[in-house]
């Protein structure tokens, strides 16, 4: 299922297989890949703060930067930033 040496991330090989990325991880782990967890760079962080200031999901957030949305969730949380709804309105409470 896997390229050797694909270096493609979980996040890419998980689109590029339609699935989760804790999908992917649950079948490399088996086979002893060695997993780099690739933490966000302040610049990432910063281009996130801007993109999710500019109305985009945190889902669109997270495919532009290559990061889960979770992630992107934590790192916009951790800047002080208030998170939407899921629906986008106003920050949750």
């Amino acid at each position: 299922m896997f390229r050797v040496g694909y270096g493609g991330g979980g996040v890419r090989l998980a689109a590029e297989f339609d699935c989760d990325r804790t999908t992917v991880m649950r079948y490399l782990k088996p086979q002893c890949v060695e997993m780099r967890y690739r933490r966000l760079s302040e610049a990432q962080i910063d281009e996130a703060v801007r993109l999710y200031a500019s109305g985009l999901s945190l889902a669109k957030v997270g495919r532009l930067i290559g990061a889960d949305p979770k992630t992107v969730r934590a790192r916009l949380q951790k800047r002080g930033v208030r998170i939407r709804d899921y629906r986008g309105r106003g920050p949750r409470q």
